[in-house]
């Protein structure tokens, strides 16, 4: 069984602001690659996803817990962020993960 999964490339990463709320459910940090373009900075970076774009290194964190903190996550995130479905490039394979990407 293949834990549930968020890619994660701002403050969500380990020791940023908000990876405190991932951290406190408990689970493993991993590396991996998505494609896509990096914009803003600080609060407001974004990822847009793009198969062809170059690669974004993101934090991948699975954890059991996950399902149950997507509610307050999606909270946190606000309206200006949607979680989208996306495949992670990791070493050991494609693993398929939720990633917040801008919103519109």
């Amino acid at each position: 069984m293949t834990l549930p999964c968020l890619a994660t490339y701002g403050s969500l990463m380990p020791g940023k602001g908000t990876a405190r709320a991932l951290e406190e459910l408990g689970g493993t940090w991993s590396r991996g690659i998505v494609h896509g373009h990096l914009s803003g900075h600080g609060r407001t970076l974004s990822v847009t996803l793009d198969v062809s774009g170059p690669p974004v290194p993101v934090y991948l964190f699975s954890s059991a817990d996950l399902p149950r903190a997507w509610a307050a996550l999606d909270a946190m995130e606000g309206p200006d962020f949607i979680r989208r479905d996306v495949q992670v490039e990791t070493e050991a394979g494609p693993i398929s993960a939720f990633i917040y990407v801008a919103a519109g």
